[in-house]
């Protein structure tokens, strides 16, 4: 009997042990918030066992992912959840999709899906084959922060880009016995230059040694008075496409112009696109350290290409100012392969223009973006309606007249 009481106590401590004791070290932080919901993570640690475990909540409705290796989609290393379930992947180092590893890490996992969310909880060791290494974070605590990604698609199944993504910086709030004790828990999500202006605005992209054009040249000056005298109404006016690039939109209706202001990083290439919510098939504009291009994507995750006849009308002008770029492009309304203006700033027949912005993360246009959003921008132009014409008038006349003669004749 004594035997049997024994037994079944250690029986008792060894199915114990067994169960996984997680630590919460990140708790609910939310990377990306643009869908419903956003997409937010917890991360804990099992030290004795060196496993960690993964919580993820997302949309309900369409597929979305985390990573943890970097803010930009090159090389990192995540998980995609969809309707065909979890699967953990790494992205080459262009844009191609993120390839599933040849051998997983993941030890187990479960989906919770309700009518507002998915929860997914994914467990696997601090370290693996291909996978990020939590061990210096969660094992050793040599470090405390883990550069993340996340982003929302837009349909069930993991076979379109994604409408919104955004990159962070995660805080482990966990403690190792040999190591000091680490900041409290932040999220630090991309941040905007704030810097004081350094320099005067000049038409370089990156450059505080280029001559402002016409400052001693006479004949350059009439010119600049000359283009000066070109009038633009605001239709659109410093509207945020994501979070550090704006948009404003002017039209001259005489000339059939559009001017497009674009405000974003001084630092980094950013983008400006109109003709959808998302990057396929979309037309806009790059900037970056070599030049201001205009571009046109295909349907896939291929990198833009830039337009064979460009629309661009005369060099944009470029200013620098206290950390933003500012990039002034005047085009026509309507271009060959260029997104069509006519029918919102022309005749009015549409009022709203689908628009994304990208924020890379180095200086040329050479690497992926680490932020991307779109928003729908309203034009606040009107148009004049048809005039009368002569000929419409004489009508009138004619047919009043004929009338009359009608009801004349018959009361006679």
């Amino acid at each position: 009997m004594n035997a049997c009481i024994v037994l079944c106590l250690a029986l008792t401590a060894f199915l114990a042990n067994a169960v996984a004791q997680y630590e919460t070290c990140v708790a609910d932080t939310a990377i990306v918030t643009g869908g419903t919901p956003g997409v937010t993570v917890s991360i804990g640690r099992d030290e004795a066992n060196e496993m960690v475990q993964i919580t993820l909540v997302g949309p309900p409705d369409v597929w979305f992912g985390q990573a943890f290796d970097g803010l930009g989609m090159a090389n990192n290393y995540g998980f995609i959840i969809s309707d065909s379930g979890v699967s953990e992947r790494r992205f080459a180092s262009g844009y191609e999709a993120p390839t599933e590893l040849a051998t997983t890490s993941i030890v187990s996992s479960s989906i919770d899906a309700t009518n507002d969310s998915t929860t997914v909880v994914i467990e696997r060791p601090y370290s693996a084959t291909d996978a990020f290494d939590f061990t210096p974070i969660f094992g050793t605590c040599a470090e405390s922060t883990i550069e993340a990604i996340a982003s929302i698609g837009q349909s069930p199944g993991f076979t379109t880009p994604h409408v919104v993504k955004a990159g962070g910086t995660l805080t482990s709030t966990c403690e190792c016995e040999t190591s000091m004790p680490t900041a409290a828990p932040t999220t630090t999500l991309m941040p905007t230059t704030t810097s004081m202006p350094t320099v005067a605005p000049t038409p370089g992209l990156f450059s505080t040694t280029e001559e402002m054009p016409g400052m001693f040249s006479t004949e350059e000056e009439a010119t600049t008075t000359e283009e000066a005298t070109t009038t633009y109404e605001m239709c659109v006016s410093d509207a945020e496409i994501v979070t550090g690039v704006s948009v404003s939109i002017g039209r001259d209706e005489e000339n059939e112009m559009v001017q497009i202001t674009l405000v974003g990083p001084s630092d980094t290439w950013f983008a400006g696109g109109f003709d959808g919510l998302v990057m396929a098939n979309n037309y806009g504009f790059i900037i970056s350290d070599s030049a201001v291009s205009e571009r046109r994507f295909a349907a896939e995750y291929t990198p833009p290409t830039e337009l064979a006849t460009t629309s661009i009308v005369g060099t944009p002008e470029t200013s620098i100012v206290g950390g933003d770029r500012t990039v002034v492009i005047e085009r026509p309304y309507s271009a060959t392969d260029a997104f069509d203006f006519a029918p919102i700033l022309g005749t009015c027949e549409e009022s709203t223009i689908e628009a994304i912005a990208a924020i890379g993360d180095s200086a040329s246009f050479t690497t992926a973006h680490v932020v991307k959003g779109g928003e729908t921008l309203t034009s606040t132009c009107t148009c004049e309606g048809p005039e009368d014409s002569g000929d419409n008038a004489a009508f009138v006349c004619v047919y009043v007249a004929a009338l009359i003669s009608m009801v004349f004749g018959l009361q006679m």
